[in-house]
């Protein structure tokens, strides 16, 4: 059973007007929702989605959309999913036909986040629509389980939108420690906040150079990743911080942008800003620093009444570099965020082929979720070398390497290059083989268990010459 809640008396689906919309799915998307609604952000519909109807009834915001019985998902996303997928086209409804972008946002790891929130996404892009999904990655105390269970959700959220944005919550432990913890969840709210803030400005401030729907969409559309920034300054070097402040965020650590190649930036300042050409040329030297030599460069301009003597930039950056070479996949970039745990990122293209398996694990019921931000990040570092499985008719495991006994020194092991380089030629000779599982998965979680798989002639005079 689904139902659609109406807070006011004359809401509608058809009254869903405005071109720019986020949903909030399960506890963590709702909440986040409510924080942007009582913000009053204009130009913005705000829409939820829960299975728990107690929930959606202490939700302020108006728009809402019960999906199943009203009892929660039980922690289980498979629920949540099924639910969602016998719905799509209330979803649709709900959406509205004459939304442009949708914001998809959920607290990933519990039930109804993880499960609805990217069939919701796929609804969305099935109706033409921009879709942004903004999720977050599980604290480090709520184990090792709800984040296993947190990354399935983030790859199907991946296949179903056009950009991800990733936060991961425990920066919100690390960046904000001598905050109030309700305080620091806020800060987390904000990045959902300040995307929505940004784009809604952009295309409705009174412009001298006018950037438009398209242009946004010309930017984010299949973005790879993307970083979203706005920023305030009045008084001396008005220019330098308001630069520093719209490009840095403890949450998405952007200090390691580079090579960007689509980059879309809006001034706008107040009527008694006094906004120079000379600062202008500053701003525009600061972003260029990011840019790619062949980047897509739009920009905008103008007044905006409320800002005074005060001046605001909005930076949009997409397809960008944060280790070396441009990465262009979704899977890439899951892979690279292992890597860089700290950074915030958006992705574009399909990523595998799991799905929720409907595992019948018992967490924590959802509805013992704590009011808790949506946001979040990413996986267990993963060994990207993957070597198609060769069978061999040797038989009896080689046990290699017994001197090494921490987890981290099989690591530094296969990631050496020349392991590499061995395992290629070992490959290629079908002189071993290894489980079904996934190689770099295998070799990082048991390295044990995949050395014991190896099979071969004379496998420690093999490696013996790989180096500490």
């Amino acid at each position: 059973m689904t139902d659609m809640i109406d807070m006011t008396p004359d809401f509608g689906i058809n009254e869903n007007t405005s071109i720019i919309k986020v949903l909030g799915v399960g506890g963590g998307g709702s909440n986040a929702v409510q924080h942007m609604y009582l913000e009053g952000i204009k130009g913005v519909d705000y829409l939820i989605c829960n299975t728990d109807q107690g929930h959606l009834d202490r939700n302020r915001v108006p728009k809402k959309l019960l999906l199943g019985t009203g009892l929660g998902a039980g922690a289980r996303p498979e629920v949540a999913r099924q639910y969602a997928i016998e719905n799509k086209e209330k979803i649709a409804q709900f959406i509205g036909e004459g939304t442009q972008m949708l914001f998809v946002t959920a607290g990933m790891g519990k039930g109804t986040g993880t499960g609805a929130s990217p069939i919701i996404a796929e609804v969305a892009k099935s109706m033409g629509i921009l879709t942004i999904g903004v999720v977050t990655y599980p604290f480090d105390y709520e184990g090792e389980k709800r984040q296993k269970q947190a990354q399935k959700g983030i790859e199907e959220m991946a296949k179903n939108v056009d950009s991800l944005i990733i936060i991961k919550n425990q920066n919100i432990l690390k960046y904000y420690q001598d905050e109030e913890i309700m305080n620091s969840y806020g800060y987390a709210d904000d990045v959902l906040k300040n995307a929505c803030k940004c784009i809604a400005e952009m295309i409705t401030c009174d412009n001298y150079q006018n950037v438009d729907f398209n242009d946004v969409k010309t930017i984010m559309k299949d973005s790879g990743k993307a970083m979203l920034g706005i920023a305030t300054a009045s008084g001396e070097d008005r220019v330098q911080r308001v630069v520093d402040e719209a490009l840095s965020c403890p949450l998405l650590d952007s200090s390691v942008i580079k090579n960007a190649e689509n980059f879309l930036f809006f001034i706008s300042f107040g009527p008694n800003a006094h906004f120079t050409g000379s600062e202008l040329n500053e701003i525009t030297t600061r972003l260029k620093e990011l840019q790619s030599a062949d980047a897509e460069i739009i920009h905008g301009m103008g007044v905006d009444e409320t800002l005074n003597d005060a001046i605001k930039l909005s930076v949009i950056i997409t397809k960008f570099d944060t280790a070396g070479a441009f990465v262009e996949n979704k899977e890439s970039i899951i892979n690279e965020a292992a890597q860089n745990e700290d950074d915030i990122f958006v992705s574009n293209a399909p990523i595998g082929n799991d799905v929720i398996d409907g595992t019948e694990e018992d967490i924590q019921d959802i509805k013992n979720e704590p009011e808790e931000a949506a946001i979040e990040v990413a996986p267990e570092p993963e060994i990207s070398f993957q070597p198609e499985p060769i069978m061999s008719t040797s038989t009896g495991p080689e046990k290699i390497f017994e001197n090494i006994d921490s987890d981290d020194e099989w690591r530094r092991t296969v990631e050496n290059p020349a392991f590499m380089t061995r395992m290629e030629r070992m490959k290629n000779e079908t002189s071993f083989q290894t489980e079904t599982t996934v190689l770099h998965e295998e070799t990082v979680s048991q390295p044990h268990s995949f050395f014991e798989n190896l099979r071969g002639n004379d496998l420690n005079e093999f490696f013996s010459d790989i180096p500490d």
